[in-house]
């Protein structure tokens, strides 16, 4: 049976506010450690002449822990005023932070912005112990954000929260109005189905293990948040296309999506190599970030400042990965280095 019998066969889900990949933004600092604003807007024109066209900012790669409350207003002030300027992309704003207060404050100001939704990631530290806790939390933030669509940031490697997801969208949808979706960033391909299919199929599932883009979209996830979509929006882009039309997916297109794929994982395996190397302690997504995009400053502490050996040694690994790589599956960023 072809693709689009199987897809013909089951009930059309509703559509979904975000489709098509997420940028999870970097925060660009100066040498002294504060925040750079103008790092924003190389960014945004960076992104702008890829497939992306929503960001997330102060995630996991925005090193949104190591942000005070009022770097991060900041930072969601800068993105939206671009966005509202452009009109090139749309932004989601993570206001998750350890105090349930600070996470209500931010979410009600990326509101007062205009923000198109928001996400927050748990409590880490004194975390949720129970479902009923998590959707309490959750509850809590949005009735701080009445208007702006909200997205659970599930993330458990970092963050110790570990439910089921299909069983937090069951529990929490009912009564969240403003419950949008997940971001997903997990290996549990069976809760990630499960999730897809939870009253209907409403919810917004957002993929975030890059690595595994082309599984979960098989699955029907249509829209994903990753680190590398900050510098490879213009290829991995093509793991998504070949089912967003929901018709018949050529031989071609997914045998591209393959070699893209596969790419992104040798990448990803090459950096992880050089952070428990030359690099440890530095943050890879950072100086990958300022080799082939733009400039984004150093990293904040824990984080090392990778030394300059490490960072020849990135820049060799990235060109003998982009020497493996041809026609659409090679960035156009290969060309640079």
């Amino acid at each position: 049976m072809s693709i689009a019998l199987l897809l013909s066969a089951s009930p059309a889900a509703p559509a979904k506010l975000v489709t098509g990949l997420v940028a999870p933004t970097l925060t660009p600092f100066h040498a002294n450690g504060t925040v750079d604003l103008a790092g924003v807007d190389r960014q945004a024109n960076f992104l702008q002449a890829t497939n992306v066209s929503w960001v997330f900012c102060s995630g996991t790669t925005g090193e949104s822990v190591d942000l005070t409350v009022a770097e991060r207003k900041l930072i969601a002030e800068r993105w939206m005023a671009l966005s509202k300027k452009s009109g090139a992309f749309r932004v989601i704003v993570h206001v998750g932070a350890e105090s349930i207060v600070d996470t209500k404050e931010m979410a009600a100001h990326a509101e007062s912005l205009g923000a198109h939704a928001i996400a927050a990631m748990p409590p880490t530290f004194i975390k949720p112990t129970s479902l009923d806790a998590l959707v309490a939390t959750y509850a809590a933030i949005g009735s701080s954000a009445p208007k702006t669509p909200l997205f659970y940031y599930h993330i458990p490697t970092k963050t110790g929260v570990d439910f089921l997801m299909a069983d937090f969208l069951a529990a929490a949808g009912p009564k969240i109005p403003t419950l949008t979706g997940i971001k997903f960033t997990d290996v549990n391909l069976q809760d990630l189905n499960e999730a897809l299919h939870v009253d209907g199929g409403r919810f917004n599932i957002l993929y975030g293990r890059d690595q595994q883009l082309l599984s979960a979209a098989v699955l029907g996830v249509d829209g994903a948040v990753g680190s590398t979509y900050n510098f490879l929006g213009e290829t991995m882009g093509l793991v998504l296309a070949p089912f967003a039309a929901g018709g018949d997916v050529s031989a071609a297109a997914l045998e591209l999506a393959r070699t893209v794929q596969l790419s992104n994982a040798r990448l990803i395996s090459i950096v992880v190599d050089w952070t428990n190397g030359v690099g440890a302690g530095a943050n890879w997504i950072k100086e990958t970030e300022n080799l082939v995009a733009v400039a984004t400053g150093p990293p904040r502490l824990p984080y090392l400042e990778a030394t300059p050996a490490a960072r020849a040694a990135l820049a060799s690994a990235l060109k003998g990965w982009c020497a493996e790589l041809n026609g659409a599956a090679r960035p156009s960023w290969c060309a640079r280095l």
